[in-house]
Formats: structure tokens, sequence, C-alpha cells
């Protein structure tokens, strides 16, 4: 019966969490995220503890990105051996989200930028190396998400045709 109460306990909890503020927290990353791989581009090549900072800021908001997509919003996880959904269960409020095409593209510009630095950095300055690589793998992380998010989550086909076909384009 104690294990019973700790479940429904948790799914209150973590339902209460997603409904009051995971929502907004996946909203300010991506508009955080966007703003800093812009300032990414600037900075490029400039003051490295700027450089430095900016970085270290687009790690903790790709990283908590992730985390958002990767949240239990099912709550509960029966069989505890799964270590992995086999999709990415969104709540069905985030669907004009995830349905609009500027999401992602942030997210495939982030990845693009980065892949693109990454042999001059490799060269110059080799310190900021595994940085790059470890935000590019953290981007592709979270476009691996969306890409394996579930079919029941969009309006209708037209809107699901679209984000696939934006998914697709930007792949290309």
């Amino acid at each position: 019966m104690t294990k019973m109460k700790n479940l429904t306990i948790n799914r209150r909890v973590s339902l209460s969490f997603r409904d009051a503020a995971l929502g907004d927290i996946f909203t300010n990353n991506l508009q955080y995220t966007k703003i800093l791989i812009e300032q990414f581009g600037r900075e490029f090549g400039t003051n490295s503890a700027e450089l430095d900072l900016t970085l270290d800021s687009l790690e903790v908001c790709l990283e908590t990105y992730n985390k958002c997509l990767t949240f239990d919003f099912i709550a509960i996880l029966l069989n505890e051996t799964l270590d992995e959904p086999s999709q990415t269960n969104l709540p069905t409020s985030w669907s004009k989200l995830v349905e609009n095409p500027e999401t992602i593209n942030v997210l495939f510009y982030a990845v693009k930028l980065l892949l693109e630095k990454m042999p001059f950095v490799q060269q110059n300055h080799q310190a900021q190396y595994p940085k790059l690589k470890s935000l590019a793998f953290l981007g592709l992380k979270c476009l691996c998400e969306y890409a394996n998010v579930r079919s029941t989550l969009f309006e209708n086909k037209d809107t699901k045709g679209a984000f696939i076909g934006n998914f697709v384009q930007n792949l290309i």
C-alpha cells in the first residue's frame, strides 16, 4: 500500500510541476537558446572570456531543454527496467510550440553553427573544442527527441506533415 501511495504522490507532484512550470521553462529555454546561439555567432573569434561564458550558458540551456523534452510526462513507468520510452511524450498544451517551425529551426541552426566552427576551434583554440563538440551533441539529442515525438500531439495530418517536412528540409 505504501508503494502505491508514493506513486500517487509522485504522479500528483509531477503533474503539478508540468502544469505550473515546465511549459514556461521549455519556452524560455527556446528563447534563450536562440539568443545565445546568435551571440555565439557574433562573438566567435573574439574575446575568449565572453565566448566561454556564452558557451557555458548555452550548455545550461540545451541541457535544460533536453530535460524538458525527456521529462516523464506519463509520471509513472511501472516497468522500471525500461530506460527510454519508445516515443517522446509531450503534453498536448505544447503542440503549438512543437508545430512552430521556428522551434526546430533554432536547434538545427545551433547544431549547424557549432559543427561549422569545430574545425577552426580544433586548430586554433583547442581548449574550446570539447565544449563545442558537447554542445553539438546536446543539440542533436534534442532534435532526436523531436524526431520521436508522438503523432497524436499534432492537431491533424496537415500539421504533422508540415512538421515532418520542416524537419527533413533542415536535414538536407
